[in-house]
């Protein structure tokens, strides 16, 4: 919401309409089941994404039963971006980098998973993006000025500060385009 409202009040002139598909706790398997309903119906000239968290939280929850691995996580992702790519191949993409703020012992442990996870959304992004929002630099960056909790409450959940850090640095990002 911050991202459109900010884009809009900068380009009114440009009529940019925003649809925000996210599901809180998806990971990128149920976006890639929806893939075509929730993205390539809408034949988007622009797609911004943002996905990789939940798939690394998961890996620590013992609800549940087979957490997915990287790879898998990788296997999502690419097929998200080529399908994409394969129905709109003048589209611009930006892709959004999953972060993580180290608020307790369980969001420290979740680091690696969540490292492992940037280092296929970067290679993707090379790959795949017009655009890329180093997310998890910004809020790590933050964290030398406010506790990691001001930004993400759980170290996931982005604040009101946290979500204004989202938007300014997917408009920064923009400016270079």
């Amino acid at each position: 919401m911050m991202v459109a409202s900010q884009f809009d009040a900068r380009f009114p002139e440009l009529r940019a309409r925003f649809s925000n598909r996210g599901i809180s706790g998806d990971q990128t398997f149920h976006l890639r089941e929806r893939w075509e309903m929730d993205c390539l119906q809408l034949k988007p000239n622009w797609l911004s994404i943002l996905i990789g968290i939940n798939d690394a939280w998961q890996t620590e929850n013992a609800d549940v039963e087979t957490p997915r691995t990287v790879e898998q996580f990788e296997e999502d992702y690419t097929f998200i971006l080529q399908a994409f790519r394969k129905k709109f191949p003048h589209s611009r993409v930006i892709i959004c980098e999953p972060f993580l703020t180290a608020v307790d012992s369980v969001t420290t442990k979740l680091r690696r998973e969540l490292d492992d996870r940037i280092d296929v959304v970067r290679t993707l992004a090379r790959k795949y993006a017009t655009v890329y929002v180093p997310l998890d630099g910004v809020f790590q960056a933050a964290c030398m000025y406010r506790a990691p909790e001001y930004w993400a409450f759980d170290g996931v959940h982005p604040t009101w500060p946290g979500n204004a850090l989202i938007a300014d640095a997917w408009m920064k990002a923009m400016r270079a385009v």
